[in-house]
């Protein structure tokens, strides 16, 4: 400590800024980023993520289901005849198709209702 205060250069006041305002958080930036886009195996070799494929649930016109269900509980509105909609198998519970497609693609992989698993 003695080194710094007597130390006549400002060079180490912008060195110790350098590195605590620049240099250490990118570093975390980038330590980040690669966690997020990389797995590492036990060798502590990157290889990319294998996304699960999003499985799809199938679609009838609201018509045909005879369902007691009048409205989206994920948009909230209300179901037409002709209305593309998908009927959970489980729990029975009926959405838009593109309501519940970009549900799933959210990665969630339960029904918005009653949380059960939409797939076995």
């Amino acid at each position: 400590m003695n080194c710094l205060v007597g130390c006549h250069s400002h060079m180490w006041i912008v060195t110790i800024v350098f590195y605590t305002c620049i240099l250490i958080p990118l570093m975390q930036l980038k330590r980040l980023l690669s966690s997020m886009f990389c797995v590492y195996d036990m060798k502590g070799v990157s290889k990319e993520i294998e996304f699960p494929q999003i499985p799809s649930l199938p679609v009838a016109r609201f018509e045909d289901l005879r369902e007691t269900e009048e409205i989206c509980s994920i948009c909230l509105v209300d179901f037409e005849g002709e209305d593309a909609v998908s009927k959970i198998k489980r729990c029975g519970h009926v959405f838009h198709v593109n309501c519940i497609q970009q549900w799933l693609h959210l990665t969630q992989y339960s029904c918005p209702l009653c949380r059960s698993s939409l797939f076995s």
